[in-house]
């Protein structure tokens, strides 16, 4: 018999999403369920045949836990996998007798204090009170886990690039710096806006331009600032705007282990981020820590043998990132096979 997995997420975006396929891709021999709630800002991945049954869940939390109750009930689902912290405080407020399976995809105590996202983080260390295993995305996110959940059993899980790791970008000059994203205060536009502002003072010929879209005083922002805004793209768009840039700037507060990041490397543009929880980690990644830095990473980006040493380390490092590697760990989170 088929193992049954059932997916729940309550903020079904495009990042969510993709991951949650991605997860599904890589067990094929199990059954796959979806309980979401789309957050309906964002276009998400076609599931197409990669699930057998998709809920749509109420946006409400209580008629949400009462049919997510109800399917975990049933004794349908071997193991339940919720996806991103709401999903995982309200999955842990149910009586169950299935494995469960937390992913935070970026903790929500990690949003800026005293925020509503921050306040709902906070619930972490409570839940963590109960023993059930954590997939993290990253070193940070299964650290920390440890730290709030110390009854659970932690492990990681990678995320892959959604496009082809086939380090095509070429260098150019003058540069074109890209951001990617939904437009969330997680993502803080300002700082990318306050780069732009910068480079465009000090006459520099770069080019910005952000890959999505959000609330209109962030987009409106962007563009007072002299950056271009797509809007929501598809899947293949998005990495054929990524393609056309040189230098993926990723400006957030803290991360799990972003795919706009990922797809940007699997591109071979070089990655300047801030030294942040979820990418503090990865040494590839050119780091600064203001705007004022990051224009100057941005500038020394401008000489093409920099901005190629840096586009082989980001080619490099995603080809270590395979699909054997991530069906592994989730046969591990899963108890499919022994954890070692």
């Amino acid at each position: 018999m088929p193992t049954k997995i059932l997916h729940v997420t309550m903020r079904l975006g495009a990042g969510i999403a993709t991951a949650i396929r991605q997860y599904a891709e890589a067990l094929p021999e199990a059954q796959h369920a979806l309980a979401a709630s789309s957050v309906g800002w964002a276009p998400c991945p076609d599931y197409g045949a990669g699930f057998d049954n998709i809920r749509i869940l109420p946006r409400q939390w209580r008629n949400a836990r009462s049919v997510i109750s109800e399917l975990i009930s049933s004794g349908s689902f071997d193991v339940v996998h919720a996806h991103s912290s709401h999903a995982g405080a309200l999955v842990r407020t149910l009586p169950f007798d299935v494995r469960v399976v937390y992913t935070p995809h970026a903790l929500a105590s990690l949003a800026p204090r005293f925020s509503s996202l921050w306040w709902a983080g906070q619930t972490e260390r409570l839940f963590g009170l109960r023993g059930i295993t954590i997939a993290a995305v990253s070193d940070d996110e299964a650290c920390r886990a440890r730290r709030m959940s110390p009854r659970s059993r932690v492990v990681r899980l990678t995320n892959l690039p959604t496009v082809q790791a086939r380090g095509t970008a070429r260098y150019c000059d003058p540069l074109r710096v890209a951001g990617c994203g939904r437009l969330t205060p997680q993502k803080h536009p300002e700082f990318f806006a306050a780069v732009a502002r910068l480079s465009s003072a000090a006459d520099l010929p770069f080019t910005f331009t952000w890959v999505g879209d959000g609330p209109a005083h962030y987009r409106k922002l962007l563009l007072r600032s002299g950056v271009t805004v797509t809007g929501w793209l598809s899947s293949d768009d998005v990495a054929k705007q990524l393609a056309q840039c040189t230098v993926f700037l990723h400006t957030a507060l803290y991360e799990g282990s972003p795919f706009a990041l990922l797809d940007a490397a699997a591109l071979g543009l070089p990655v300047v981020g801030r030294p942040v929880p979820g990418l503090r980690e990865l040494h590839w990644i050119r780091h600064m820590t203001t705007p004022r830095k990051a224009l100057d990473v941005l500038q020394s980006m401008s000489g093409r043998e920099t901005w190629s040493v840096s586009s082989q380390a980001t080619t490099t490092a995603i080809h270590q990132l395979t699909r054997e590697t991530q069906r592994l760990q989730l046969l591990r989170a899963y108890g499919l096979v022994a954890h070692a």
